[in-house]
């Protein structure tokens, strides 16, 4: 209850192995209160437990920040999403119409490629991104390693949101 006033949160866990889904699913029960925040910076690389149903409890999570402007989550090395869980981000997303500012990292290191997110993940996720795409002024997303993203889908991304004034797409 005393974070209720919070206006920024930033929260990493890098590297710590022993993350689940359900540790996301704690987090959304402890976000329901943090109505005031607009900053919220979540950092999970290597937490190589987390999957498609971590994203769906995050999603939650952020669809109940209405006053968010800055979203960054950080899931480098974390190779168990695929496109299911950029379709749970989608919704989340698109429900906070007050975000200016959205920095996405799914990079993987070459040695271990994603093969799960593809071009349809990287669609659904600018499906989200373009309902909101008014009030979106800096995009950034890093899908580097993620061997299934082809230019196509970058292209479609970039050719799509017209009002971001500034995208970076990595891939």
């Amino acid at each position: 209850k005393s974070l209720v006033f919070c206006q920024s949160l930033s929260l990493n866990f890098n590297e710590c192995f022993k993350l689940s889904d359900d540790s996301l699913k704690y987090l959304q029960e402890s976000f329901s209160d943090l109505k005031a925040l607009q900053n919220l910076t979540l950092c999970f690389p290597n937490c190589r437990k987390m999957s498609n149903q971590g994203l769906q409890y995050l999603s939650e999570c952020i669809k109940s920040l209405s006053q968010l402007h800055y979203l960054s989550l950080d899931f480098r090395n974390c190779s168990k999403f695929s496109d299911e869980g950029l379709g749970y981000l989608k919704d989340g997303i698109k429900e906070v119409k007050s975000l200016k500012h959205v920095d996405l990292d799914f990079s993987t290191q070459w040695n271990n490629p994603n093969e799960s997110i593809t071009d349809k993940g990287l669609i659904q996720l600018k499906e989200g991104i373009q309902s909101v795409s008014s009030s979106i002024q800096r995009l950034s997303l890093n899908f580097t390693g993620c061997s299934n993203i082809s230019d196509v889908g970058v292209i479609k991304m970039k050719n799509d949101l017209h009002n971001v004034l500034h995208l970076t797409i990595n891939k």
